[in-house]
């Protein structure tokens, strides 16, 4: 599995003023094999994102809640985003985890917070960005267009943005200010529609959603 580095350092990523979007994996999706020990009781073998989990589970980058379940369809906070993608790209090279928050990197993000370090860096290397009013929102919940476009910002190789129209769900019109960022992960397979046909960006993220995107932009991304 690729993995990306996210570090004040590095920040050689496409800057693209947006929010993201996710959407369910393909129907017909491998789910784990029977071979495969279950690491949750709420992620069994048939679980549709069963094997994006586990794999994810296994290198390090994700684990479970405090009682050994998964919450696979709890929803997202942005300062937990953060944190996810942050260990995504680094588990190989930073296994310990950034640097401790030496500065608040936001004014509603103070030093004291948990996923401070994450969310510094994310921010620095411009995969998520601030609000106009200068806050992070870390509590807010992360909605499917926000993810595809996070997504879009996560390589550090910048992908040619996809032009709307035409547009790539009938529930994203040109005039989604993420509709580019959409079309552009749906063309590279990280964001798929629902079984409806629609990919219903302003849909709160789920755990388990988000374990699958990232998983695939990983694979599918060019790096």
């Amino acid at each position: 599995m690729h993995r990306r580095t996210i570090a004040l350092a590095l920040v050689g990523l496409l800057a693209v003023t947006a929010s993201v979007a996710l959407a369910p994996t393909p129907a017909g999706a491998a789910a784990c094999p029977g071979a495969v020990a279950q690491l949750y009781p709420d992620v069994p073998h048939d679980h549709p994102f069963c094997a994006e989990i586990y794999g994810a589970s296994v290198d390090g980058w994700v684990s479970g809640q405090a009682d050994g379940s998964f919450a696979p369809q709890a929803p997202v906070t942005r300062a937990q985003m953060a944190a996810i993608l942050w260990q995504a790209a680094n588990i190989d090279s930073t296994p310990a985890g950034p640097k401790p928050c030496e500065a608040a990197p936001f004014p509603d993000v103070p030093v004291s917070h948990v996923f401070c370090p994450y969310i510094r860096d994310v921010a620095a290397a411009e995969v998520m960005l601030g609000y106009g009013d200068g806050s992070f929102g870390p509590a807010l919940p992360v909605t499917r267009q926000v993810l595809a476009a996070t997504m879009y910002r996560y390589p550090e190789l910048g992908i040619p943005l996809a032009g709307c129209p035409p547009t790539p769900f009938a529930d994203v019109p040109v005039t989604n200010p993420f509709c580019p960022e959409i079309k552009t992960m749906a063309l590279f397979g990280v964001v798929v529609g629902g079984a409806d046909g629609l990919f219903h960006p302003a849909d709160v993220v789920t755990r388990q959603v988000l374990v699958a995107v990232t998983s695939r932009a990983l694979v599918e991304l060019p790096v």
